[in-house]
């Protein structure tokens, strides 16, 4: 009876594990989604395995992701990383871009963003920093120092990349740049500025032969500044680009930088 006893309580300690290591495994492309994942036509419960490296992707439960779950890019880089339980997003969840920079990291509590959030752009440039608290933004107050409530960055406006003539994806040289002669600052908007989000922001503008903007395309950036960005681009006038001597119509990439101080 004495020998039996400890036996009996390995088989208990052991069989637990032997459960675990049994999961069921499956490559991506075996897996359909509806609500959750089947595998099948029965919810999931097993191991999700990359078919190229036979690494472990992440475990769902029932057709729910639980635990860490990575997401690679086809070539291989990492795409995504981050928690879940019973499919709900939960701590920190990172995204990358396919060139290896960070794109964003932002902490979830039961689905929803709860703690900072911060993006970068694909060159690595902290593009905004955000505190939420049950998936809303938390107002930012008495940020900076004195009385001014913004600060917008024209420092690089002048530093306009010469894009393409009136086809916006055809490159085309010109002899002399265009130089702006109107400004017009974009509104920094209350959800941003009540909620402390800062921000860099590329727009792409046609300037035709006489200086005016005809279009603006192709904003990038926090998307909360497009509007503002916009808006504010269209009311800018140039001395037009100049090539042999003639004025020509140009793309040009224009940057404004929002700052809260």
């Amino acid at each position: 009876m004495k020998t039996l006893i400890p036996l009996f309580i390995s088989i208990l300690f052991i069989s637990p594990c032997l459960a675990q290591q049994d999961l069921l495994p499956a490559y991506p492309r075996e897996i359909t989604y509806k609500e959750i994942a089947y595998f099948n036509g029965s919810p999931f419960t097993g191991v999700l395995v990359d078919e190229k490296t036979n690494t472990r992707l992440g475990e769902y439960k029932n057709g729910y992701k639980n635990g860490v779950f990575i997401e690679n890019y086809t070539n291989g880089k990492k795409k995504s990383e981050g928690k879940y339980l019973n499919g709900a997003k939960d701590g920190r969840h990172t995204e990358w871009f396919e060139n290896g920079n960070k794109k964003s990291e932002c902490d979830y509590v039961n689905g929803q963003r709860d703690g900072i959030c911060t993006e970068w752009s694909m060159t690595g440039q902290k593009e905004t920093e955000t505190k939420y608290k049950n998936g809303k933004i938390v107002p930012v107050t008495g940020k900076g120092t004195g009385g001014d409530s913004l600060f917008i960055d024209f420092s690089d406006a002048d530093d306009f990349m010469v894009e393409g003539d009136p086809s916006e994806d055809e490159f085309i040289t010109v002899d002399v740049n265009p130089v702006p002669i109107k400004k017009v600052d974009p509104i920094y908007p209350d959800e941003a500025r009540k909620a402390g989000i800062e921000g860099r922001v590329f727009v792409k503008i046609l300037i035709d032969k006489q200086g005016k903007v005809k279009k603006a395309a192709n904003v990038t950036g926090p998307e909360i500044f497009h509007k503002a960005t916009i808006e504010a681009a269209m009311q800018w006038v140039f001395k037009p680009a100049l090539q042999r001597d003639k004025p020509i119509a140009v793309w040009v990439a224009l940057p404004f930088q929002f700052k809260l101080r």
